[in-house]
């Protein structure tokens, strides 16, 4: 079963709790566990991905605009080598490949 963290920014534009609801239950419904933390900060979501990477999560997945998306990626690369090279997650968002192009 896919372990994920949905990492959520409620202050970023366009965005909706009750999307975080759906996404989690739309996740659920596919046989995964699915945790979800709330930013509330700056660096939150750097710091969040950073700790379910090396707490062996399997997928991130970004519900915020592109801070969030760069928080994840950051973090995710930001984990111990041991831990990245066991780790085989995915960040997903509609801003990431944007993020990740420029």
């Amino acid at each position: 079963m896919t372990r994920a963290l949905l990492i959520a920014n409620p202050a970023a534009a366009r965005t909706d709790a009750r999307a975080v609801t759906a996404i989690r239950d739309t996740l659920r419904r596919g046989g995964w566990t699915v945790e979800v933390r709330a930013t509330a900060q700056a660096g939150d979501a750097r710091r969040f991905a950073r700790e379910a990477v090396e707490q062996g999560f399997d997928a991130l997945v970004c519900y915020g605009g592109d801070g969030t998306a760069m928080g994840i990626a950051a973090g995710s690369s930001c984990a111990t080598p041991s831990t990245v090279t066991r780790w085989s997650g995915l960040v997903t968002s509609a801003s990431v490949a944007k993020a990740c192009i420029t």
